[in-house]
C-alpha cells in the first residue's frame, strides 16, 4: 500500500492531466483509492508483455526440447489467461481508508503544499444552475435537464461546463423537488424535452426512483429517464463500494429492475457513489446519453445492460 501523501501526489497528477479538470473532494479520495489499491489482475496489453517475456525460455527450448517448450507455453497462456480473466471478473472492492481519515490526510498534506486549482470546496449555491445562465434563456426551449441526486456532482459538471458542451442544464434534486416555472417552462417549449436523473447504487437513492416523477411535478409531455449507477455496473465498473447505509422502510421489492442479488447487497448496507467513476469517463459518458451519441462497441469490452437501466450501460 502507498503512502497516502504520495499517493495524493499521484492521483493529483493523474486528474490534472486532463487540463483545467474541476474534481470534488470525494472524487478525489476514490482516485487516491485506486492509486493506493489496483484491481486485481491484468489488462490485455500488459498480459501481453508478461506472456511474451515469460515465452522466452520456451522459444529457446522448442527446436531441443519440444514437449518442454510446449508444457511451457500452455502455462504460461494458463496463467496470463487467468490474470486477464480476474481484471474482468465482476468486482467490487473495498476502500483502502475510510473517507473521514482521507480528509484528515488531506488536511495535513495542505498544510506546506498549495491547494491544486480543479480542486473544489465549499457549499454548492441553490441558485447557481439558474445563475450561470443567461437571463433570456428562459425565453427558449430546455431540450436537456439533468438532475444529479449529488449536489457535489452538480457542482462539478457545472465547473467544468459540462451544461454548455452537452446543452443540457444541470442542477442537484435539493433544487427541483419541484422544479421552479422557470424550468417547466423551458422544457414546455421544447419538443420531445426530457429530465435525466443521475444517482448512485444505494436505497437511498432507489427510494427516491419511486415517487421521482411526482418530487419533480414533470409535465405529461416530459420524459424522464433514468441514468443512475446500479450493483451490477459498479461490479463490473471495479468500483469501490461502501457498507453500512441503513434505510428504513425502503420497499425493496418494488425494485423490480434489480436482481436478487442486487437487493441483498442493497439491503445488506451496500453502496456505489457515481463519485467513484474517473469524473473524465463519467463526463464522456453523460454527454453520450444526453446527447445521443453513438457507441463503438468491440468484442473485448464485457456487455452490459441495456441503456434504460443505467448510465454506464
Amino acid at each position: 500500500m502507498r503512502d497516502v501523501s504520495s499517493a495524493i501526489d499521484l492521483s493529483l497528477e493523474n486528474l490534472t492531466t486532463f487540463g483545467n479538470l474541476h474534481f470534488t473532494p470525494r472524487q478525489l479520495y476514490y482516485e487516491v483509492c485506486r492509486t493506493m489499491k489496483q484491481p486485481k489482475g491484468l489488462n490485455a496489453l500488459p498480459a501481453a508483455a508478461v506472456f511474451a517475456a515469460a515465452a522466452l525460455p520456451a522459444l529457446g527450448l522448442a527446436t531441443r526440447k519440444t514437449k518442454t517448450a510446449v508444457a511451457l507455453f500452455a502455462a504460461n497462456a494458463l496463467v496470463t489467461g487467468g490474470l486477464v480473466w480476474l481484471r474482468r471478473a465482476q468486482q467490487m472492492r473495498t476502500p483502502p481508508m475510510p473517507f473521514n481519515s482521507f480528509a484528515s490526510a488531506l488536511a495535513n498534506y495542505w498544510r506546506h503544499r498549495q491547494r491544486p486549482f480543479g480542486l473544489l470546496g465549499g457549499g454548492f449555491d441553490q441558485n447557481a444552475a439558474l445563475n450561470s445562465y443567461p437571463l433570456d434563456l428562459a425565453l427558449y426551449g430546455l431540450p436537456r435537464l439533468l438532475v444529479c441526486q449529488s449536489a457535489e456532482i452538480a457542482q462539478m459538471l457545472l465547473a467544468n461546463n459540462f451544461h454548455l458542451e452537452a446543452s443540457c442544464a444541470v442542477v442537484h434534486l435539493g433544487q427541483t423537488a419541484p422544479l421552479s416555472e422557470i424550468f417547466r417552462e423551458m422544457l414546455a417549449y421544447a419538443p420531445q424535452a426530457c429530465v435525466y436523473f443521475l444517482h448512485d447504487a444505494s436505497l437511498t437513492a432507489y427510494s427516491q426512483l419511486l415517487d421521482l416523477r411526482e418530487r419533480l411535478d414533470l409535465p405529461a409531455n416530459v420524459r424522464l429517464q433514468i441514468l443512475g449507477l446500479r450493483p451490477v455496473h459498479a461490479e463490473r465498473l471495479h468500483l469501490f463500494a461502501q457498507q453500512g447505509e441503513f434505510v428504513p422502510n425502503v420497499p425493496i421489492e418494488r425494485l423490480t429492475f434489480l436482481s436478487d442479488d442486487e437487493k441483498l447487497w442493497l439491503a445488506a448496507g451496500g453502496r456505489a457513489e457515481v463519485a467513484a467513476v474517473n469524473p473524465v469517463r463519467l463526463m464522456r459518458v453523460l454527454r453520450r446519453l444526453v446527447l445521443g451519441l453513438p457507441t463503438t462497441q468491440s468484442t473485448w469490452k464485457l456487455s452490459l445492460p441495456p441503456r434504460e437501466l443505467g448510465f454506464m450501460s
